[in-house]
């Protein structure tokens, strides 16, 4: 994959480039991101995706994880049973999104999956929207970029972390300034900030850096 294809990607290509150098904190909160937005039919489905968020910043226990997976997954169950493809899908997206991932399986799971696909001469599934949310949580892997510790100002971690919380990007811009002000010249972070397009959730990897998340 080059990093043309990266930025206008599907993403199971992109699942595949990253491989299991993935985080298992990153990769539920890009799940978590993807089934943020969706009517759930089911209340415990939407429980194990919001304490699946929770657990992936170390702010639920495994117990409790273990717990919201198992009355997520009766969900799927009970959709699946009544032969009801679409809330069956998504109840059981909401069950795995709180199990335990084993991130070298995965992506066996993603290169097979991938080779499938083009063995059959088809092409994967382009989705956008899930795309920019796998680009705003894991960057630009092209790219890397060494963040320095100097630019962790107090201003700079207080917007950053007021984001984390409340789920609320508006401020990514003032971000920037404030990068810039500690001495932040990569173009990069600065234009990923900036780009008034651009999408942000939680796990975004600038507002990561700043937090030291990993």
């Amino acid at each position: 994959m080059t990093e043309a294809e990266w930025l206008a990607g599907d993403p199971l290509c992109m699942w595949n480039i990253l491989g299991s150098s993935m985080s298992v904190r990153k990769y539920r909160l890009m799940l978590c991101a993807w089934l943020g937005g969706e009517q759930f039919p089911d209340a415990r489905s939407r429980a194990a995706v919001v304490l699946a968020e929770r657990f992936a910043d170390g702010l639920a226990t495994d117990a409790e994880r273990e717990q919201a997976q198992e009355a997520a997954e009766q969900a799927h169950q009970r959709w699946r049973a009544e032969g009801d493809d679409w809330n069956s899908y998504l109840t059981g997206a909401a069950s795995n999104v709180a199990k335990v991932f084993n991130m070298k399986q995965l992506a066996r799971q993603w290169a097979n999956g991938l080779a499938y696909i083009r063995q059959q001469g088809h092409s994967p599934q382009r989705d956008p929207v899930y795309s920019a949310r796998i680009r705003d949580i894991f960057g630009n892997p092209f790219r890397p970029v060494m963040f320095l510790p100097q630019w962790r100002t107090s201003t700079a971690v207080g917007l950053a972390k007021g984001m984390y919380e409340s789920r609320n990007f508006d401020a990514m811009p003032i971000l920037a300034d404030a990068l810039q002000d500690a001495g932040c010249d990569n173009d990069d972070i600065l234009n990923h900030c900036r780009d008034a397009k651009g999408t942000h959730v939680r796990g975004c990897w600038v507002v990561d850096l700043v937090l030291g998340k990993e």
